[in-house]
């Protein structure tokens, strides 16, 4: 494992930001599609044709993808300054941290029944998922 220092200058690496944003994006898509866990995801978000005019969706995703790009970001400086990870296990492993830390304020809502476990699994194998994508862009794209 590198474990740089705190004079280790910071890579910016723009395209690969962009890729795994991308890439995080389209895994939404599918993830959370009607064929795959988009009904799993209903049950706890409801959707109905009145919700669907009613809401602006373009503005989520926009939002969507800004938070996305803001937590890429984040990402390339902490793996620039605190951890660079070398091989595919250490981004399985980091991407489990950074989900784990996430997921951690979650945890009672699961436990108190108001998730059920398939759900708690649909949106927190996305994040961890998303996070493993970008991770293994900011590793493998130079740019």
């Amino acid at each position: 494992m590198n474990v740089p220092n705190t004079l280790t200058p910071i890579s910016w690496k723009y395209g690969a930001i962009a890729a795994g944003v991308g890439l995080t994006q389209g895994l939404g898509l599918v993830w959370y599609s009607d064929q795959v866990f988009g009904p799993v995801w209903k049950r706890t978000h409801p959707v109905t044709a009145a919700t669907m005019t009613e809401k602006d969706h373009a503005t989520a995703l926009a939002i969507s993808a800004a938070s996305d790009t803001a937590f890429a970001i984040l990402l390339t400086y902490l793996s620039s300054r605190f951890f660079r990870p070398l091989t595919p296990t250490d981004a399985v492993l980091l991407a489990g941290i950074i989900s784990g830390v996430q997921v951690l304020p979650k945890i009672g809502h699961a436990m108190w029944g108001k998730q059920k476990p398939d759900e708690f699994f649909v949106d927190h194998g996305f994040d961890f998922a998303g996070n493993l994508i970008k991770i293994l862009c900011l590793m493998y794209i130079p740019y």
